[in-house]
């Protein structure tokens, strides 16, 4: 497990860089690259900020994507993606944040993801459903956090990884639903 550290991750975008223009890659995509992950670097120290400010830990890991885990408020995200990837799912990470903070407000999610109290383990379909919904709103609910925070983010980039990662919990719904 590691904090983030800004410059760490500028280091290692630097690295990155230098192996591609060291493998012979075109030089204007790798430094296109690199500063994709610049920019990124910065909107994660801003979220890891925002996150701080909320009580939320960051956890960069080996793991597949991420995930928010309510009982310890820590966001565990994949060490080896991208950070502009890593932006998307910190989002999103904290859309669920969000959504748990007001699951006593609105039962609208009370049938999907542990929140409480009378939540619903089994994976019936209307249980699958409720976390698809959720899932969904995490997706709306980071999104309009990027705007919050100023982030200027490509929104065709973010709903390509969104759409991507909606896809898996919509084949699990309908491939394995009761």
């Amino acid at each position: 497990m590691a904090l983030f550290d800004v410059e760490v991750a500028r280091d290692k975008s630097l690295h990155r860089f230098e192996r591609a223009i060291r493998a012979g890659c075109d030089g204007r995509k790798a430094e296109s690259a690199w500063w994709v992950d610049h920019v990124s670097i910065t909107n994660i120290a801003t979220i890891v900020e925002w996150c701080n400010g909320k009580g939320i830990k960051i956890q960069f890991e080996k793991c597949n994507n991420a995930v928010f885990d309510k009982d310890t408020m820590t966001i565990s995200i994949a060490s080896s993606i991208r950070p502009l990837r890593q932006v998307f799912y910190l989002l999103h990470e904290c859309g669920h944040y969000m959504i748990s903070n007001t699951a006593g407000k609105d039962d609208r999610f009370k049938m999907g993801y542990r929140l409480g109290e009378g939540f619903t383990s089994e994976l019936s379909f209307s249980h699958k459903l409720a976390c698809v919904e959720e899932e969904f709103e995490a997706w709306h609910r980071g999104w309009r956090l990027s705007q919050r925070l100023k982030m200027n983010l490509d929104r065709k980039q973010f709903d390509a990884v969104r759409r991507s990662c909606l896809k898996t919990y919509l084949v699990w719904v309908t491939k394995y639903g009761k």
